[in-house]
């Protein structure tokens, strides 16, 4: 198997290898870039919290009264009259026995007995395959 070009090279000359100076050079760039663009951000923000608020427009306006959880609730005339009855889509049975069971079951046997099956046949498949 091929080795990495990591692993074929010293550390020496993978610190002297343009990749590595290329990937340093890379990141020196998006860390200056990074910089150029938080520090003036940083110095508007900051300019800007020292500069007095405006008044509010609304502070003549008395405050809005408590919304009372109340009055967040449905109006009565908007409740169902009756408590909404399921619909079936068929008639609930009231229990199960051999008869409604038997098409649905597969004896765990069974279950192993298939799994065995597919195993040994994938087995031989791989085995014949290459053969010619």
């Amino acid at each position: 198997m091929t080795e990495m070009w990591w692993r074929r090279r010293s550390l020496t000359e993978f610190l002297r290898s343009r990749e590595f100076r290329l990937f340093i050079v890379i990141s020196l760039g998006v860390l200056l870039l990074a910089l150029l663009i938080t520090i003036p951000a940083a110095l508007i923000g900051r300019r800007r919290s020292a500069e007095p608020l405006p008044a509010s427009r609304t502070a003549a306006q008395p405050a809005s009264p408590v919304v009372k959880p109340e009055s967040m609730l449905l109006p009565e005339i908007w409740n169902s009259p009756r408590p909404l009855e399921p619909v079936f889509y068929r008639q609930p049975i009231d229990g199960w026995n051999y008869s409604r069971i038997e098409p649905f079951w597969i004896s765990p046997e069974m279950i192993r007995y298939e799994t065995v099956k597919k195993e040994s046949d994938r087995a031989v498949r791989e085995y014949l395959e290459p053969l010619p």
